[in-house]
């Protein structure tokens, strides 16, 4: 069982590392990590290259998170499809080509793979960014669903086990939402 628990998270990683946002930035002429807030993830390519971009990003991103979770899960149950996913944030927060930094924040990968993970939570979440996009706008509304998933897996997926992999997974995008805004703070400092 270690050993597939090993492999899921094998897996995952370099799945996580695919540049989803160069490779769609390229398609338009546009590298998303030299301009805009210069983060290869789906919201700086809305903002680049339109809502079309970002949202094949956004899905793109999704995919390989879920995609990461499900191969997991299939080698070594949940246990293996939470490692796997976990592997996948990591490696498109730190890509191995970057030398491991300068990577995108894993919102919409976390996503994909919570959504293999734990389904119900997920449409709970969903539908809270559905309901907020209009008064809100798309971008705050998936901010505000990603915020809003710890409170419906709780609720709806009260495993214990499974909210200690929720928290590593919340201390990953904190960290590297604090990464992101300690680089852009030096990016933007004078001289």
């Amino acid at each position: 069982m270690a050993a597939r628990l090993v492999l899921s998270a094998l897996i995952g990683y370099p799945l996580g590392a695919i540049p989803f946002a160069v490779l769609v930035g390229r398609l338009l002429a546009v590298d998303p990590r030299e301009r805009g807030e210069r983060n290869p993830g789906a919201w700086n390519l809305w903002r680049l290259g339109g809502a079309r971009a970002g949202l094949a990003t956004f899905a793109l991103d999704a995919g390989k998170g879920a995609l990461a979770a499900g191969v997991g899960t299939a080698l070594a149950g949940w246990w293996g499809g939470a490692l796997a996913g976990l592997a996948a944030m990591a490696g498109h927060a730190w890509p191995p080509w970057t030398g491991f930094r300068g990577g995108g924040r894993a919102v919409a990968t976390f996503l994909g793979a919570a959504a293999v993970l734990a389904p119900l939570a997920s449409l709970v979440a969903l539908a809270v960014m559905a309901v907020a996009a209009a008064p809100l706008g798309i971008l705050r509304a998936v901010a505000l669903g990603t915020v809003a998933y710890p409170a419906a897996f709780a609720v709806l997926a009260p495993d214990p086990r499974r909210l200690v992999v929720l928290g590593f997974a919340y201390l990953l995008l904190l960290v590297r939402v604090l990464e992101r805004r300690r680089q852009d703070a030096s990016s933007a400092a004078p001289g």
